[in-house]
């Protein structure tokens, strides 16, 4: 999931959907959103300026702690407020989140 093994706490548990009448059997109920935030700072106000390619903006934005939409989902896996098979479904692989 593009998530480094070494940042991982080794006692994480990571849930499973148990379904009830409550939820439908689904094993969760409600929403909960995944964010990918970039804040603008000069150089990237600069690289968009000068149409620098998407590609080149996000390294620069990740260096600066931009976290993806997978990562976000894997940060609310790690709470406990979704699950393994929800952020697979609603993110994408993304090739280049270690830059």
């Amino acid at each position: 999931m593009g998530v480094d093994p070494d940042t991982v706490d080794s006692d994480l548990v990571i849930p499973k959907p148990v379904g009830c009448p409550e939820c439908n059997y689904r094993g969760y109920s409600g929403r909960i959103a995944l964010f990918e935030l970039i804040v603008m700072n000069d150089e990237l106000r600069d690289m968009s300026y000068h149409e620098v390619p998407t590609t080149e903006i996000r390294k620069i934005a990740r260096k600066h702690g931009m976290r993806t939409l997978r990562e976000d989902g894997w940060l609310k896996l790690s709470m406990g407020t979704t699950t393994l098979e929800e952020v697979r479904r609603v993110t994408a692989e993304e090739e280049y989140t270690k830059f």
